[in-house]
C-alpha cells in the first residue's frame, strides 16, 4: 500500500506537524517527545510509533486524557479491515494511512488506535455534552 519511499524509512516525518524531544521529567538519562500538529487524525500515527518503541521496554500501552470541543469517537466500521491487515511497524504505511484513510474530519482516530491497542483508556472531556461511559473492543 506504499505510495511513495522515503530516503530514510525510519523517520516519516507527518505533514503539518512539529516535535521537539525534551529530557524526560523524572528519568533524566531518557527523553520524551513532544507533538504539534493541526489534523487530529496524525496523533495516530504518533500513537502507534510511541507505543511500538515503549513495547520494547515494558508491556504498558498509554491512556489518552482528551480536551476537545467535540468528542472525536466516530465508527472505524470502514477502516476495521484495513486496520486488522496495517503493519503497525511500518512507520511509511502507518503515515499514509493516517494521512489517506482516516477521516479526514478527524474524528475517527482515537477509536482507530484503540482498535489496534496503540492506546488504552480514554478519558475525554467534551465540550458538547455528555458522552456516558462506552465499552470498545480491540482487535486482539
Amino acid at each position: 500500500m506504499v505510495i511513495r519511499e522515503f530516503r530514510n524509512p525510519e523517520h516519516v516525518p507527518i505533514p503539518g506537524s512539529y516535535y521537539l524531544i525534551m529530557e524526560h521529567p523524572i528519568r533524566k538519562l531518557d527523553a520524551v517527545q513532544v507533538t504539534l500538529f493541526n489534523e487530529h487524525r496524525f496523533a495516530f500515527a504518533y500513537w502507534t510509533k510511541w507505543t511500538n518503541k515503549s513495547s520494547k521496554f515494558s508491556k504498558s500501552v498509554p491512556s489518552l486524557v482528551t480536551l476537545d470541543w467535540h468528542q472525536d469517537l466516530c465508527s472505524i466500521d470502514e477502516e476495521e479491515i484495513e486496520l486488522q491487515s496495517l503493519d503497525l511497524f511500518n512507520e511509511e504505511e502507518v503515515a499514509y494511512f493516517s494521512w489517506a484513510r482516516l477521516n479526514p474530519q478527524n474524528d475517527t482516530h482515537i477509536l482507530a488506535a484503540i482498535y489496534v491497542n496503540s492506546i488504552k483508556d480514554v478519558y475525554v472531556i467534551c465540550r458538547s455534552g455528555d458522552l456516558g461511559d462506552e465499552k470498545i473492543t480491540d482487535m486482539y
